[in-house]
């Protein structure tokens, strides 16, 4: 009867063992729908590039990354309004990414909103004064004569 325990809990703890080598941990998961998603994003295949960062998003919904490329998807697919919620996110979480910026602020260009698009170009040249790109965004979107003389000194 002895050996009979012990080999069942033997056969317990090497089941244990194999679930916990096999089994999948949320960043793994994670690391590989990043990975998928990356490849089909590089490849220009957006559709399927979209459906894994929302695997993404939904294991780590925090994930600055994988909200920047579906903003840049949607941007170049000519959906603006869907591409700023998730380039709003993106600038949420990460700030200091100007590429991701200056797509917001083509985005809020696209929709009509050239002051937001100013203030986001501000932004970008105040992190990075040699921004070719932002700096005739930023004279594209002056408006008023304050803007103008902003851009002027940039």
């Amino acid at each position: 009867m002895y050996k009979s325990r012990t080999q069942i809990i033997r056969l317990a703890a090497l089941v244990a063992l194999l679930l916990v080598s096999f089994g999948c941990t949320a960043e793994m998961k994670k690391s590989r729908a990043l990975a998928r998603a990356e490849s089909y994003f590089k490849a220009g295949e957006y559709d399927q590039a979209k459906i894994e960062y929302l695997k993404v998003l939904r294991l780590d919904p925090a994930n600055a990354v994988a909200y920047a490329r579906c903003g840049a998807m949607w941007a170049d697919e000519g959906v603006p309004l869907r591409a700023g919620a998730f380039l709003l996110k993106a600038r949420e979480l990460a700030p200091k990414d100007l590429d991701n910026r200056y797509k917001l602020a083509l985005v809020f260009l696209r929709t009509g909103q050239p002051n937001e698009a100013f203030k986001e170009a501000t932004e970008i040249l105040k992190q990075a004064p040699d921004n070719g790109p932002a700096l005739a965004l930023l004279a594209e979107t002056s408006i008023t004569p304050e803007q103008i003389q902003t851009a002027e000194q940039e």
